[in-house]
């Protein structure tokens, strides 16, 4: 067991060194497994070289593992952030479109999708993923959604997605001694709670929250009074 993981391994640092380099055959390494490991290893040699950002070589390292394994979720993602990392976004959403009708209840394919959608200023084709899953259970889906929603317009609905987003992570978080990674609960928690306070100043004005949701926006001094403005926060 451990011979063959520490062969796939060397097999995968060889190709990505080979790659680098430009070698012409730098996949050869990976073509001498067993066909059950060939596409495991072509991901990782995709994944190492996005990290080095060779998207060339990455490209055609996520081609060999979709010849091997086209109906692979994890594979076509693969190809897929190769084109985001190369700012081919309408590739990536195209590929992603693909996976969705494959998979239409996976929560990765239906957050992904819409996150390309986000990223590519589309917001409306965001909330039409997303909202058929609007009673879903999926945290993560839900604040995507409430995003979504903001970025749509939508901030009355996206206010009432949101709340109900924070309150969970807020309760998670509570919790966090039977919880195995607290930190990204607190990161995501932050995320809700920024994108709220977003709703809230468009909704009611920059003074107003969570629990002063109808405070006024600040009003102009009347002639005479040389109080200086509330300052703002442009952040």
């Amino acid at each position: 067991m451990f011979g063959r993981t520490g062969k796939i391994r060397k097999a995968v640092e060889r190709s990505v060194k080979a790659a680098l380099a430009g070698e012409d055959d730098a996949f050869a390494p990976i073509e001498g497994l067993r066909d059950s490991e060939k596409v495991d290893a072509y991901i990782d040699v995709c994944e190492t070289l996005i990290f080095e950002e060779d998207l060339e070589a990455a490209d055609r390292a996520a081609d060999r593992a979709l010849a091997l394994a086209p109906d692979e979720l994890y594979v076509q993602h693969a190809k897929a952030e190769v084109a985001m990392e190369a700012g081919r976004l309408a590739d990536a959403v195209a590929i992603y479109e693909q996976m969705y009708q494959q998979a239409p209840d996976d929560p990765a394919v239906i957050t992904g999708l819409a996150s390309l959608h986000l990223s590519n200023q589309t917001p409306a084709a965001a909330v039409e993923i997303l909202e058929p899953h609007a009673d879903s259970q999926n945290p993560a889906l839900q604040l995507r959604l409430g995003e979504a929603l903001l970025a749509a317009d939508r901030a009355e609905d996206a206010l009432v997605v949101l709340d109900r987003v924070h309150d969970h992570y807020r309760s998670a978080l509570e919790r966090a001694t039977f919880v195995d990674n607290p930190e990204e609960l607190q990161a995501r928690l932050g995320h809700a709670a920024r994108l709220r306070d977003e709703v809230y100043a468009e909704l009611y004005g920059p003074e107003g929250t969570d629990a002063n949701p109808a405070a006024p926006a600040p009003t102009e001094p009347e002639a005479g009074d040389d109080s200086p403005e509330a300052p703002r926060d442009d952040e």
